[in-house]
């Protein structure tokens, strides 16, 4: 018994959540065989892997028998049929601590048998437009007295801000940075990166994280005013708010001084 499991029209195996995927699979038999059940499973899930303990959740498991209690003769058999991805699952995703999966698998049961069970993955991504999130501007501001000779006392107000908080990968992150009261002259670095936290939890209370700096510019300026443009790498993971033992989030950075600004993008694919 042989089977091939074949993902119709898109040999790349790559699919968007909210879209349909189209399966052909083909049975070669070189004897009549009596099958009690073929069953074809689409499957979605996340596994975490500590060291002591592992854990896995399913987000996707739709169930299509292709055969029940028949006797097949010699030859090839074909069976298509097609399942919808859900909008809100999350992209897939290997990772240091666990990954996100999408797969067909084949079951053939035969009565006094051993199952056999065939197996070909695909590749997912969540795009943008399938996120549930505030693409509203974000905005933060710090503000500390500096005395100035002599014994002048004054206001070093800074303001940063970005246009939205949803961004597609490939994107550009516009950022702006005021200096209110800066010291004329005065030169300072400021530092902004794009932060990656990918959090791994088992449902034991295990956990492990990850930080990545995915993009890091570093500014230095004397001007009141920074205009910078951060681009975001088509190659990685999209943000994943849906499952709850793995999660991916990012956040724009922003260092000057002893000054910290903070704000949580959400990144989707194309």
């Amino acid at each position: 018994m042989l089977c091939d499991i074949e993902f119709i029209n898109n040999p790349q195996k790559l699919y968007y959540t909210g879209g349909k995927v189209n399966v052909r699979v083909t049975l070669k038999l070189e004897v009549e065989k009596t099958i009690e059940e073929l069953l074809a499973k689409v499957i979605g899930l996340a596994k975490v892997d500590f060291r002591r303990t592992s854990d896995k959740t399913h987000f996707m498991n739709q169930k299509n028998f292709l055969v029940v209690n028949q006797t097949l003769p010699p030859g090839t058999h074909v069976y298509e049929f097609e399942v919808e991805i859900p909008a809100e699952c999350p992209s897939s995703f290997i990772g240091k601590y666990g990954k996100i999966l999408y797969k067909v698998d084949v079951i053939a049961s035969r009565l006094m048998n051993l199952n056999r069970k065939f197996s070909a993955e695909f590749h997912v991504i969540r795009p943008l437009t399938n996120f549930s999130v505030s693409n509203l501007p974000q905005k933060d501001e710090y503000f500390t007295y500096f005395c100035c000779w002599p014994c002048e006392r004054k206001i070093l107000l800074v303001e940063a801000m970005i246009p939205k908080s949803a961004f597609a990968t490939g994107d550009c992150i516009p950022i702006f940075i005021k200096i209110d009261n800066c010291l004329e002259n005065e030169r300072r670095q400021i530092n902004i990166r794009l932060m990656q936290l990918i959090s791994y939890r088992g449902h034991r209370l295990d956990h492990e994280t990850e930080k990545n700096v995915i993009q890091n510019i570093t500014h230095v300026t004397s001007n009141y005013e920074v205009h910078e443009k951060m681009d975001i790498p088509h190659h990685i993971a999209t943000s994943s708010d849906s499952c709850d033992i793995l999660k991916i989030s990012y956040s724009v950075n922003i260092f000057m001084d002893r000054i910290k600004f903070k704000f949580p993008v959400t990144i989707g694919g194309v």
